[in-house]
Parts: structure tokens; sequence; C-alpha cells
């Protein structure tokens, strides 16, 4: 972890000064961007709030088309760079569940998961370096800005999905990937709960077609009216037309389908599964009336609309029990529920980072 020159950059100039004023006012400081995440943050607060407004930064810093890695600030929304970065073939998988335009740094702070990961990988593995504006540090740099990293311990994760507890996320640099040519796409639909004929269809996408290693989403849509399966192939104009041959798809332009919106609704929750326990939470949430989607391949489920809390604590609790992990995005904030084997260690490293508390905190799973 190298030490960065604040004084050599506006936007670090601004987080530390906005950290020494919380520190005089008794203040936190909570980084909003377009404050699609972090709003339940701010309103359960019980102190004063300075919100850093990191949409004040919106520069694609650098940019390197052979390499396939960019840096940006935090600040900038997901789509303006895909749009910029499709002028080169190139795209970043981000695929935001409800296609919110989220900057990038409120996608890392509130570690938002997009339907892309079962084709693409998680998004956070797409992460290389990071400059950070932490209390006790000023402004540093995390990780390196080079593919093949061999610059120690990926201390960039603690900063993924932590809502700012240990620094401020100021820049980015992201690994790339190619804009696919051609798009190829499946769906069927039904009325009611889910039945057998749903994940067998599924099965078949997934495993009858040889020429694609795997499909970039397989989403299923949960409504009350009832669900909607959708793959979605991405790649070369050869190979999107042995996938129609195959399985019957639609085949499109890949640009148009890498960065168009799954669904509009707001997403209130999201959970991670293990592939043996997503299937009974999804009949579930389908016997429930709920309104969700879930990527089949990577285990990632969101909830939207206007979930209730008995909804959300009836999926958190489901969730837990079949091995996965639960967070919510709609309701209010309490902390990043850290397991009580782990709160001595995530203690050490609060104090180490943010001895004054000018960050947000957390509770301990156990003071739920």
């Amino acid at each position: 972890m190298a030490h960065e020159p604040a004084a050599a950059d506006e936007a670090y100039a601004a987080a530390l000064e906005m950290l020494a004023q919380a520190d005089r006012l008794g203040a936190s400081v909570v980084p909003v961007g377009h404050g699609l995440r972090q709003r339940p943050l701010v309103e359960s607060a019980t102190r004063p709030v300075v919100p850093w407004p990191s949409t004040r930064f919106q520069a694609v810093r650098r940019w390197s088309v052979p390499d396939l890695t960019v840096e940006v600030d935090a600040g900038l929304p997901w789509e303006a760079l895909n749009q910029e970065l499709a002028q080169q073939g190139q795209w970043l998988p981000v695929g935001v569940p409800d296609g919110a335009p989220d900057t990038l740094g409120g996608i890392v702070s509130a570690g938002v998961n997009g339907v892309w990961a079962g084709g693409y990988g998680p998004l956070r593995d797409r992460i290389l370096s990071m400059a950070v504006a932490v209390p006790a540090f000023g402004v540093v740099r995390v990780g390196a800005p080079v593919v093949k990293n061999v610059a120690g311990y990926n201390l960039w994760r603690l900063y993924w999905a932590t809502r700012g507890t240990f620094g401020i996320v100021l820049t980015i640099t992201w690994k790339l990937a190619a804009l696919p040519r051609a798009a190829a796409a499946l769906a069927c639909a039904g009325r009611g709960p889910l039945t057998p004929d749903v994940w067998e269809e599924a099965r078949r996408w997934r495993e009858g077609i040889p020429t694609v290693p795997a499909l970039a989403a397989l989403l299923l849509t949960i409504q009350p009216s009832g669900w909607e399966l959708t793959g979605m192939a991405h790649g070369g104009e050869a190979a999107m037309d042995r996938v129609r041959r195959t399985l019957g798809a639609q085949v499109g332009d890949g640009a148009e389908s890498a960065v168009r919106p799954p669904f509009p609704d707001r997403v209130a929750w999201q959970a991670r599964l293990p592939r043996e326990g997503q299937r009974l939470v999804l009949e579930s949430l389908s016997r429930w009336g709920a309104r969700a989607q879930a990527e089949l391949q990577s285990g990632m489920v969101w909830g939207y609309g206007d979930e209730s809390d008995d909804l959300s604590q009836r999926m958190a609790a489901l969730t837990v029990r079949q091995g996965g992990t639960f967070r919510s995005w709609g309701g209010p904030w309490r902390g990043l529920g850290v397991p009580p084997a782990e709160l001595d260690m995530w203690q050490r490293l609060k104090a180490a980072a943010d001895p004054q508390g000018l960050l947000p905190g957390w509770r301990a799973e156990s003071e739920a």
C-alpha cells in the first residue's frame, strides 16, 4: 500500500479536507453519489452527517485499450463509462440489477454484484486497484493497476461492500472485457409457483450449448403474476448462430444487449446462495408472491419493489439457513453484520484506519 500525494489531485485534497471538517464538527462522513444505496445509512445516523459528494469527480483518468484496463473517478456513473468504452469495443460487465444509474464508487461501497456474474465472473474480481481516503493515513493506493498483479495482499477488498467503513473510495482501476459482437436471447414464461419444468429448462439452456462455455446471464424473474426465465449468450456471430440453431434463440446486436438494464424496479435486498439452497429459496419467494430476480449461475438473488419488513426478514432468515448471505439495501442501516467470531479483528482494523470514528461503523450479527 503506497501513499498518494494528495496535494497533486483536487479530489484527494477535497476528501481530506472533508474528513478534517467532520473531525471538527464531531460528525461522520458518508460517501453519497446519487444516493441510491447509501440513503438508509444517512437517515439512520446517530450523529451529524457530512456527505461526500463523489459525483463532483467523474473523469476517466487512464485508459489502456491494448491492456483492457481503465482508471476512473468513483463518481462516474457506470452507464457513462460503458458508453465511452464502447467506442473501442470494450465494456465493464456491471449489470446493476435494477438498471439504476449508480456511480462506480457506489457500486463498490454497497457491493452491488450484477447480473453478468454468471458469465463474466464477480464484479469485484475486476478491480485492480483503488485510491482511498483513510482518516489515519491520508490518501493511499491499494492494489496495482496491472492485470498480472503480484503486489501482495488484495487490500482493496477491505473497501468492497463495507459502505465507507474503512475509507472513501476516490478512484478505481478496472479490468475490462471485449464488447460482444452478437448476442442470443432465450425466454420462456409461466404463471403460478415455480415447477420442475423451470429447472429442467434452465439446465437445458446451461448445458445444451457446446460452443458457449457459459451463458452471459441466466435470469429467473419472479412476480406475483408468474415467472419468466431469460437466457443471454454473448460472443461472435458464428457462435451465436449455433446457439440459435441449437436452442431456438433470437440473435441480436451484442452491444445493445450488453448494456440494457435487466429490469427497471428499485432493488431492496441482495442475497448470495449456494446452488443447493437456491432452488428452495426461489420456490419460497414464488409462493410468497414476492418480486425478485436471480442469476442462476452465480447464485445471486435480488428482491425489488416495496418489500415489507416481514418479507425481508423471512428472506434473510431463509437465506442464512441455506448457507447464504443477505444484504438489505432498502431498510434502516444496521451495519455490516460482522460475525461475532470475527468482531475483534474488524474492531482492530477499524481502530487502526479510523481512530476518531469519522466513518460509518457496524454491529455484530448477534446484535441484530
